[in-house]
């Protein structure tokens, strides 16, 4: 591996995502720019009930992420993902969201270990997020920021922050 390349691997060699949660990703990209990686790693023909390896998502990022001429934006990726993605009729606040990351997180995987988030209620107006994923941390980072500016709490001054503590673990920090 050269310096300053970023590569993403998955937990368990057999988890899968399901095509719905998969097309949610993908749902911001510019599919044209991206289709070469696309058909490369089989993910240019995204159908709602099939399942795809996880590793070949990751792949697809990898090589992203590593390949000079293509320059995403991965945080604003992951709030299109927010925008799109759908959450129970009961999770109607940014705390109720927000509280049920751990259960929201590992829907759409099977077949291994899709990593996890702990959530931690640190107060009234503040949740913290410990997120162990194989995906991009801007990625998740937009996922966050996005879902919190969907339910926007009354009367709060947003602020979400993030540290990185591995390229696959951060900590999340949404409060208002």
């Amino acid at each position: 591996m050269t310096p300053n390349r970023v590569e993403y691997k998955a937990y368990d060699a057999e988890t899968e995502i399901q095509g719905r949660r998969l097309k949610g990703i993908l749902f911001g990209m510019n599919m044209d720019a991206v289709r070469p990686l696309l058909v490369k790693y089989r993910l240019d023909t995204i159908e709602d009930e099939h399942w795809y390896r996880l590793q070949d998502v990751l792949d697809f990022f990898t090589e992203l992420e590593n390949t000079p001429s293509t320059m995403f934006d991965l945080v604003a990726l992951g709030m299109k993902v927010s925008e799109v993605a759908a959450f129970p009729p009961e999770l109607d606040t940014l705390m109720k969201v927000m509280t049920a990351m751990s259960q929201l997180h590992s829907i759409g995987y099977r077949n291994g270990d899709p990593g996890e988030v702990r959530v931690e209620v640190v107060g009234d107006r503040h949740i913290r997020l410990h997120v162990r994923a194989p995906m991009p941390a801007d990625l998740i980072y937009g996922i966050y920021y996005g879902t919190a500016r969907r339910f926007p709490p009354p009367g709060g001054n947003l602020v979400v922050r993030r540290e990185v503590i591995a390229p696959d673990q951060g900590i999340y920090d949404i409060s208002w």
